[in-house]
């Protein structure tokens, strides 16, 4: 599995966000990554988490989301 802050820098790189992490959603999204590594969250529940930040699910569709997980296995 990669490592998952620095696939979603590079997935909000890609699409083109205007809006970028904050330094506190950094942190958010390192410690995502941190329970996704030890097994207390699954990919599903991390993506969310990741959308539920500066509320990026209304600018990632189903198709975006696949390709989301996809670059995270």
């Amino acid at each position: 599995m990669k490592d998952f802050f620095s696939t979603v820098k590079k997935f909000i790189e890609q699409k083109g966000f205007k809006e970028k992490l904050s330094g506190m959603g950094e942190s958010k999204m390192k410690q995502v990554g941190r329970d996704l590594a030890s097994g207390k969250i699954n990919i599903d529940q991390a993506i969310d988490l990741f959308l539920e930040e500066r509320d990026y699910k209304f600018l990632v569709g189903r198709h975006e989301r696949a390709e989301l997980e996809k670059m995270l296995k």
